[in-house]
């Protein structure tokens, strides 16, 4: 037995929308405010037996402006017949040789949202730019409606179905993201976007930093400082190696300068190096350069020839000349240093990279070793945690209801698909559903089977 669809919700002529009373209060405080037997339409018997069950009605008033981006949602009251008391003017659509108007999309999905239905985002090749845009006109609308939590998740999950193309827009934008997880308290899309933020922090201009939302950057900031003390424990380590058996040549002490002249072009080798390491410093390719000493640290990692390579060594060798040999015996030291240092950077994981972006395919020219701990997600500072009614959810897509401009899913037809697209799961992953075997939609107002043979209860609604 179904529920009434007791809610009608007119947008447009040609987006009306019946759904359930119970299910709306639920997951909107808009809703819950007004959807109340004190506001409710009282009908006689004559009405109710011709099968009116409308009881609260409400328009879209104004469309979207820049000072209300949501539109303005109004009560109707009813008469006792189920009409409205005062003449209604909807609007029609007439998108000819205009660009369609994604805005009653967007209302549709998050009131679709409520039943459990997914997020269409970035669909139909849109790009991840537009799906940002998207998701905040989205977000717009629950936070007018009053249920953003059931929404979150939706559009987190839609758009990690993404993978590299959305990993690809984050790093490409950090700070419009970074604002867009806080809004739906996303950890992905949050620490992705950090990662990218706090690695390339050295060569963002000052009016990027000033536009950060003051919570992100408190966080952007605090993992700026740890990469920069990783950065300069890295470099006082590489400057100050002495690789092999340097600093003890001999097994007696104290060691005498014969035993040290011994390691001479070792030594000369190691000068060399710190000669080159220093101006690299200088010439702003360390730690406090643009890349934060992403391409140094990298050149020492590749060694061999990536860095200090033969007309380098030629213009120590005309500065200091040497026989041919001697220069030999002291590149291939060198080259033997060069392991040494390799093997200090990679020790200090400064090159690891902990974003989700696949960087060998797309590489980024910063570091990304951010690692965050939970403190760091500014929501999980807050006092109390709380339910989150999106967490109870169908698999079904929006775009898979084969919805129709001019004749919307009633809440009913929503609930049916959802709960027909979770026996289609159910079945794929255990085989055919069994008796013993159970399903739940993801609304109030749909069906359940359950082991105990009554295959005709009502789900549960929550009220």
């Amino acid at each position: 037995m179904q529920q009434p669809e007791d809610v009608e919700i007119i947008l447009t002529s040609e987006h009306r929308y019946k759904l359930h009373a119970n299910v709306l209060a639920r997951h909107s405080t808009f809703f819950a405010g007004y959807l109340t037997e004190q506001r409710a339409a009282k009908y006689p018997p004559r009405t109710l037996a011709k099968g009116v069950i409308i009881r609260w009605m409400f328009q879209l008033k104004r469309g979207p402006t820049e000072e209300e981006p949501a539109g303005e949602l109004s009560p109707v009251n009813l008469d006792h017949n189920g009409q409205p008391l005062c003449p209604m003017h909807v609007t029609t659509l007439n998108e000819n040789g205009k660009v369609p108007s994604k805005f009653y999309k967007y209302y549709e999905s998050v009131l679709y949202a409520c039943y459990g239905s997914d997020i269409p985002i970035g669909d139909e090749g849109a790009d991840m730019m537009t799906a940002l845009n998207g998701a905040a006109n989205m977000l717009e609308i629950a936070d007018y409606l009053g249920c953003i939590p059931v929404i979150s998740k939706p559009i987190d999950i839609a758009l990690f179905n993404h993978g590299q193309t959305l990993f690809r827009a984050i790093q490409a934008a950090p700070s419009g993201w970074a604002g867009l997880a806080m809004r739906i308290k996303s950890e992905m899309m949050f620490k992705e976007a950090v990662i990218h933020l706090a690695g390339n922090w050295n060569s963002m201009k000052s009016e990027d930093r000033d536009a950060l939302d003051a919570g992100v950057r408190a966080v952007v900031e605090k993992h700026h400082r740890i990469l920069t003390k990783k950065r300069q424990g890295v470099e006082s380590r590489l400057a100050s190696c002495y690789p092999g058996n340097m600093s003890a040549p001999g097994e007696f002490r104290p060691i005498k300068r014969e035993e040290y002249a011994k390691d001479i072009l070792v030594w000369i080798a190691l000068s060399f190096f710190r000669h080159w390491f220093a101006q690299q410093i200088i010439i702003g390719k360390g730690g406090a350069g643009p890349d934060g000493g992403f391409g140094l640290y990298t050149m020492i990692v590749k060694g061999g020839d990536q860095y200090m390579e033969k007309p380098i060594m030629n213009e120590f060798h005309e500065r200091f000349p040497l026989t041919k040999k001697a220069m030999n015996v002291l590149e291939n030291h060198l080259a033997e240093m060069k392991v040494a240092f390799k093997d200090l950077v990679q020790r200090s994981r400064i090159l690891e990279s902990l974003c989700q972006l696949d960087t060998h395919k797309f590489p980024v020219g910063y570091l990304t070793c951010v690692e965050l701990d939970r403190d760091d997600y500014p929501w999980n500072r807050e006092v109390g945690d709380e339910d989150d009614p999106a967490a109870f959810r169908s698999s079904s897509a929006v775009a898979e209801m084969g919805f129709v401009a001019a004749n919307r899913p009633t809440g009913n037809q929503v609930v049916q698909k959802n709960l027909a697209a979770a026996r289609r799961h159910a079945s794929d992953d255990n085989g055919p559903l069994s008796p013993g075997k159970h399903v739940r939609s993801g609304g109030g107002g749909g069906m359940s089977t359950s082991s105990d043979g009554n295959s005709n209860k009502r789900a549960r609604n929550g009220t």
